[in-house]
């Protein structure tokens, strides 16, 4: 008895699985053709001033928010100095790593690297601690990621 009830609520089941079949096509909204092809957006002109704002911002700042991380901060006569060393010894030690030297007023500081997340910016962190032990990880302006250019020799060979 259970048998023939477990097989006649699954032949239910599939039998209504079954018979649901919409194509897109079926539907007019999807037709080509449709309103002539044309998009008409309303926005309200404070919102369209707002995109024109904060791309302009964008522009100007040179640069996108993500992460660095600080291996040098001092203050004093010798600061400058001690952060230029600084960063000619991690040049040398992660050639492929950039290593910005910054100013904020008082202190002279080494920032390195872009990374657009935390956890990627963990992972150097973790790599060069035992180099530069006071190091931590600093949110603020990083350079645009740079993607590989092609140029148009390489995409006419294609």
């Amino acid at each position: 008895m259970r048998t023939i009830v477990i097989f006649i609520f699954s032949f239910l089941i599939c039998s209504s699985l079954l018979s649901q079949n919409i194509k897109p096509a079926e539907i007019s909204y999807f037709e080509y053709g449709a309103c002539d092809g044309k998009l008409k957006v309303n926005q309200s002109e404070r919102l369209s001033s707002f995109f024109k704002t904060y791309s302009g911002i964008n522009k100007n700042r040179d640069g996108i928010w993500g992460y660095r991380i600080r291996i040098f901060s001092d203050v004093g006569s010798n600061a400058r100095k001690k952060a230029n060393e600084t960063k000619v010894r991690f040049n040398t030690e992660y050639p492929r790593i950039k290593a910005y030297l910054i100013y904020n007023n008082p202190n002279f500081e080494v920032h390195c690297g872009n990374f657009r997340t935390r956890y990627e910016a963990m992972g150097l962190l973790n790599k060069i601690k035992h180099s530069y032990p006071g190091s931590f990880i600093v949110y603020g302006i990083i350079e645009y990621p740079s993607f590989p250019r092609i140029s148009s020799t390489e995409t006419q060979e294609e």
